[in-house]
C-alpha cells in the first residue's frame, strides 16, 4: 500500500471497488471472505485489517484505520492529490465522494466512508436531496452496448487511451479488472501469453443510492422507449424474487432492477448468451448424452441428431451441445481420449450450416474454439490462422453492430499467427475501424 492506494479511496469513495452502499455478500465478491467478523447491538462488523466494514440500522460505512498498520501518510501528501475541504470539527471532507480524513500529529488517522443504505448520506453539514440519475446516459449503455464508445472486447490499451488512467483495479494473476467510477471492466489473461480476453463489463448502478442520485427503471424504460429500444423480461430466479432481470438484444446488455424500491442495481454486458433462446438443459446432462456420440461414426452422429434436435430453435439446441464439446476438448483437466473431442468439435461445428445456425455465429465460434485449443492445448491439432481469419472477415458486414464487433474481436486472436500479408492488412484495417474511438471523460454521476 503506498499514498495512491489511500488517495484512490477518498477519491471514489471505495475500497478496490466496494462501497459504503454493498450488502456484505457484495463486500465479500471484491474483498473476500471476512477475516473476522463481529456482531453486536444490531451491528455487523467485518474486518480486513486496516479497511472495517460496518452495517447497522441506519445503513453501512466503512472504515481505513491507519493507527493499524505502520504505513505512515502525511496529511500533506494526501491533499496534493486529492481535493479536501476543512470541516469545522478538524476533519476534511472530499465534496465528490464524501469520505471524511481525520488528521493527527500531520499524519492521516482515519478514513470514513460516507453512510450508505436506508440511512442516506451522513457527512457535515447539510444533507444531500435526494435528486434521481438523469436517465440518458444509462440509456446510452443499455442501447449501445457500450460505455462512452468502450465495452469489454476491447484491449486495455484502447480503453486507457479513450477513458484515461483507471481509479482502482483488482487483478488475480489470472483476470483482471479496472474501475472507472461506477464502471468495471473485466479481462482474462490468455494461458499463451498472447494478450487478453475480454470478459465483461458492469454498470454498479446500486451505488448512484449512497450519492443520494438513484436510478430510477420508471426512468430508465421511458427512456429507452422513447427512443425505440426494447427490453424483455427475464424469469425470476429462485430466493432471488425481489429482483427482476431484463435483457436488450441487440447491444446483448442485460439490467437488474430491485423492484421495493423499482431502482436499477445494476446493468452489465452479456455478449456470449442470447437469453430469448429456450433453456436447454443442465451442463451435466447435456455432456452425459455426449459421451457415448464422440465414438460414433459419422453417420451414426446424423441420425443422432435427426432423431433428437427439436422442431424449432434447433440451431440454439445444437450451439449449446458445441459449447458443451468445445468446453471438454479444452479443459485443463485430464481428458480420455481428448483427440477424439478436439476433432468432435470441429465436426460439430461443420455440421451448423444444416442446422440452420447463422453463418457468423459459426466463424465466431470456430476462431473462439481454435484460441482456446491453442491456450489451454496447444499441441492439439488445430485450424489454420488463416483459414479462421478469412471466415471471420467474410461475416463482416460493416453496420459494426455486436455481431461486427465479436468477428473482429475473435478474429484479433490470431493475428499473430496470420502468414497471408493481404488477410492480415485487411484485419489491421478492420481492428483500427473498430478502435476509432474518441478519447472522452467519465460524466459525473
Amino acid at each position: 500500500m503506498d499514498i495512491d492506494f489511500f488517495a484512490g479511496i477518498v477519491r471514489t469513495g471505495t475500497v478496490l471497488g466496494a462501497d459504503a452502499g454493498m450488502s456484505p455478500q457484495e463486500v465479500q465478491r471484491y474483498l473476500g471472505d471476512d477475516p473476522w467478523d463481529t456482531e453486536c447491538d444490531d451491528e455487523l462488523s467485518w474486518d480486513y485489517g486496516v479497511v472495517e466494514f460496518f452495517w447497522d440500522i441506519k445503513g453501512s460505512r466503512f472504515e481505513v484505520n491507519l493507527g493499524r498498520t505502520t504505513e505512515q501518510v502525511p496529511f500533506s501528501a494526501l491533499a496534493a492529490r486529492v481535493s479536501l475541504v476543512p470541516q469545522e470539527d478538524g476533519t476534511y471532507l472530499q465534496p465528490t465522494s464524501g469520505v471524511v480524513v481525520h488528521v493527527r500529529d500531520g499524519l492521516v488517522d482515519l478514513i470514513v466512508s460516507t453512510r450508505g443504505g436506508r440511512g442516506g448520506l451522513d457527512i457535515p453539514g447539510e444533507r444531500v436531496p435526494v435528486v434521481n440519475a438523469h436517465p440518458g446516459f444509462f440509456a446510452d449503455i443499455v442501447e449501445t452496448g457500450t460505455v462512452l464508445g468502450v465495452d469489454a472486447d476491447l484491449d486495455p490499451s484502447v480503453v486507457r487511451r479513450v477513458l484515461g488512467d483507471f481509479e482502482y483495479d483488482n487483478d488475480n494473476g489470472e483476470s483482471f479488472w479496472w474501475g472507472y467510477d461506477i464502471v468495471e471492466i473485466f479481462w482474462h489473461r490468455r494461458a499463451s501469453g498472447r494478450g487478453v480476453i475480454g470478459s465483461h463489463y458492469s454498470v454498479q448502478t446500486h451505488r448512484l443510492n449512497a450519492r443520494n442520485r438513484p436510478l430510477l427503471f420508471a426512468d430508465l424504460e421511458a427512456e429507452l422507449t422513447r427512443r425505440g429500444v426494447s427490453l424483455t423480461p427475464l424469469p425470476s430466479k429462485p430466493l432471488f424474487e425481489e429482483y427482476q432481470e431484463y435483457w436488450q438484444p441487440e447491444s446483448r446488455m442485460a439490467l437488474t432492477v430491485h423492484l421495493p424500491c423499482g431502482e436499477v442495481e445494476r446493468i452489465g454486458s452479456d455478449y456470449r448468451q442470447d437469453h430469448s433462446q429456450p433453456d436447454w438443459g443442465d451442463h451435466r446432462a447435456i455432456y452425459r448424452s455426449l459421451k457415448e456420440l464422440v465414438s460414433f461414426s459419422p453417420a451414426a452422429r446424423l441420425r443422432w441428431i435427426a432423431k433428437h434436435k427439436p422442431a424449432e430453435y434447433a440451431w440454439s439446441w445444437w450451439m449449446r451441445r458445441i459449447r458443451t464439446i468445445t468446453w471438454r476438448a479444452t479443459t485443463t483437466d485430464a481428458v480420455r481420449n481428448r483427440e477424439k473431442w478436439v476433432d468432435f468439435g470441429y465436426w460439430a461445428l461443420e455440421q451448423c450450416p444444416s442446422l440452420d445456425v447463422p453463418a457468423a455465429m459459426t466463424a465466431q465460434a470456430v476462431a473462439e474454439y481454435t484460441a482456446n485449443l491453442e491456450d489451454a492445448q496447444p499441441e492439439m491439432r488445430r485450424l489454420p490462422a488463416d483459414t479462421v481469419v478469412r471466415t471471420c472477415l467474410a461475416q463482416i458486414t460493416g453496420k459494426m453492430d455486436r455481431t461486427d464487433k465479436s468477428l473482429i474481436t475473435t478474429a484479433n486472436l490470431h493475428r499473430h499467427a496470420v502468414t497471408d500479408p493481404v488477410l492480415l492488412a485487411s484485419l489491421d484495417s478492420w481492428i483500427a475501424r473498430r478502435t476509432d474511438i474518441p478519447s472522452a471523460s467519465m460524466p459525473r454521476l
